[in-house]
């Protein structure tokens, strides 16, 4: 009875998410037909199959594509075409789960772009072309190519102007350090990345390296610094206003601290943005919670028939991998009859369209509920398919875990030589993973002090701009006082009113411009740096300081004009006098001469 209402309720979930779906559909083909400029419809194409992707309908997608490319060509402009070619839209398929006939279009398209780029001398393009091929080679574990792209971005960017890319570039090459276990050296290449988003002000690409942090961090079973960065993350989102990098910090934080809370928010800003990537991402994480931490099977599947958007996508991407998600439902809800029924409608087409490890991890679930339902030969089989396609990746941890429930269910089947066996190996593994174990300390302690070192760099350079900027303040404030004592003195001379005047506006405006460069730092950290509020603010204190300024210009002017009545230094009727002085000394001494 489960089974078959879940079959008609998979057939009305398709029906209302499509429903759904064609809403937004229908207002983004109307956006295409209303465009009339080639570069208009480009950019109309461009976001229509990237809804096409996020809904994972990839030959949809690849469609419009197709007919962007052939506009492009069409109109002659060698940036749309570009553009066509290495746009974001394409980057919206889900590297993780997607069929491999999908990572192959995927990758013979951005190819094609890569070889246009080139021909047209562009090295923006290229280097971006290379990025994205090295993201997709390593989401699909093909780490030699994916570093070797990543290598030849890196170089390309250097030639280039645009720093977003030199830095995207860095990220990826990073990416890679830590998928092949090189931890310090991940660090450092990440360091660098983040350090020059700093510079320039990136505010998504600063986000981007707290999350690399994080990530690594948590790769090293350090929970507690991972979770520090998503959170410097997150303050640096909210205080930037940047919506879509909030997402991100959530949808991060979900995924390692398995709380709610984070999944709602993600949902509530993406849903407010209307940004269906994230949207459905969240859901997706949703559903991972009802069914892994809940592990109610009911909530789980009433959770999939309030959102059949995400059903509808998981449809998209196949069927085998909506049956094996309903499958994974049934088997957290310890329902496991219900959960191998699902797995074996997906497994055919697992077999057949996906992956070797999405293979293995649907073998592993096969294997897991068998277990649970007492029958270790079915379980044997299928953990066995599981562990010889583990082996061909390289995942020790996995490995083991195998190992040692193969010697298990081996023993329960009185097959104790092949009980020794896998037994053995198990042991001989678990000692391999605790030397992995001890190298990932090592590697942790190596990224720990590396992370000390850098910061007292920081510390140091921080206490050597602070030191600069003191001393450029003090600077200043001689300078100033050196101004006024030039304008008290040069105004009790001889000179011209206008004189007076000019050298007191230049003066006064030096002092008030002081003002507000101290008043500034505290400005700036009350604002966010939001240049609306900045605005309001300054022209709040400038009508202030303008009247001061004016008054106390006119007031020093006035002042200096009474002195100068008043002759403090004479020099006019003094030289005068020093002049008939000399004179009749003159011919006193004449006088003498003559009497000699």
């Amino acid at each position: 009875m489960v089974r078959l209402l879940s079959i008609l309720f998979l057939s009305f979930i398709s029906q209302v998410g499509f429903t759904q779906f064609s809403k937004k559909l229908d207002s983004l083909v109307n956006d295409y037909n209303k465009a009339r400029s080639d570069s208009a419809k480009v950019i109309a194409c461009g976001k229509l199959a990237e809804y096409y992707y996020i809904y994972q309908f990839d030959r949809k997608g690849d469609s419009v594509l197709q007919e962007q490319l052939k506009i492009a060509e069409l109109s002659q402009n060698k940036n749309l075409v570009l553009a066509a070619y290495i746009g974001n839209a394409i980057m919206n398929i889900n590297n993780k789960w997607a069929r491999n006939e999908t990572v192959d279009r995927v990758l013979q398209f951005l190819n094609r772009g890569l070889e246009y780029a080139k021909t047209q001398n562009r090295d923006d393009y290229v280097a971006l072309s290379y990025i994205r091929i090295a993201e997709i080679n390593g989401k699909t574990g093909d780490l030699v190519s994916a570093f070797n792209n990543a290598d030849f971005a890196t170089i390309i960017s250097q030639n280039i102007e645009n720093d977003s890319i030199k830095i995207l570039a860095t990220l990826t090459k990073g990416d890679i350090y830590q998928a092949r276990g090189e931890s310090l050296l991940a660090f450092k290449t990440f360091t660098n990345a983040f350090e020059n988003a700093v510079k320039i002000n990136n505010v998504p690409l600063e986000s981007a390296g707290y999350h690399r942090f994080a990530s690594l961090f948590q790769s090293l079973k350090n929970d507690i610094t991972a979770k520090d960065y998503l959170m410097q993350s997150l303050d640096l989102n909210t205080k930037a206003g940047n919506g879509e990098g909030l997402i991100r910090d959530h949808i991060a934080l979900a995924r390692l601290t398995e709380e709610r809370s984070h999944i709602e928010k993600a949902l509530q800003l993406a849903n407010s943005l209307e940004l269906d990537y994230y949207f459905i991402q969240a859901k997706g994480i949703m559903f991972g919670y009802y069914a892994y931490k809940i592990g109610n099977s009911d909530s789980t599947l009433e959770f999939l028939h309030n959102n059949p958007d995400l059903t509808q996508t998981w449809m998209n991407i196949g069927k085998p991998f909506y049956y094996f998600n309903i499958g994974q439902a049934f088997q957290y809800a310890n329902q496991p009859d219900s959960a191998i029924y699902y797995l074996l409608l997906a497994q055919p087409g697992f077999e057949s369209d996906f992956k070797e490890r999405n293979c293995r991890d649907l073998y592993e679930a096969m294997g897991q509920c068998y277990e649970q339902l007492h029958k270790p030969k079915d379980a044997i089989l299928y953990y066995e398919k599981a562990l010889d396609l583990n082996t061909r990746m390289n995942s020790l941890g996995n490995e083991v875990s195998y190992t040692e429930t193969l010697g298990k269910l081996y023993g329960q089947t009185e097959d104790y030589k092949k009980a020794f066996h896998y037994s053995t190996l198990s042991n001989s593994l678990r000692d391999s993973l605790q030397k992995l174990a001890n190298q990932r300390d090592i590697a942790l302690a190596e990224v720990n002090n590396e992370k000390r070192k850098h910061e007292r760099e920081l510390e140091l350079a921080e206490q050597g701009k602070i030191t600069r900027r003191n001393l450029q303040y003090m600077a200043i404030t001689v300078f100033i006082t050196l101004l006024f004592f030039v304008l008290i003195t040069v105004g009790m001379l001889p000179i011209s009113k206008l004189t007076i005047k000019l050298l007191g506006y230049f003066v006064f405006i030096s002092l008030f411009e002081f003002i507000i460069l101290l008043i500034e730092p505290t400005l700036h950290h009350l604002t966010h740096g939001e240049p609306l509020k900045m605005w309001i603010i300054k022209i709040f204190l400038i009508a202030i300081l303008v009247p001061i300024q004016h008054y106390m210009e006119h007031a020093l002017v006035k002042y200096l004009g009474t002195q100068k009545k008043r002759n403090i230094l004479p020099i006019k009727k003094w030289w005068p006098r020093k002049k008939k002085l000399t004179e009749n000394t003159i011919d006193e001494i004449e006088e003498d001469s003559a009497v000699l």
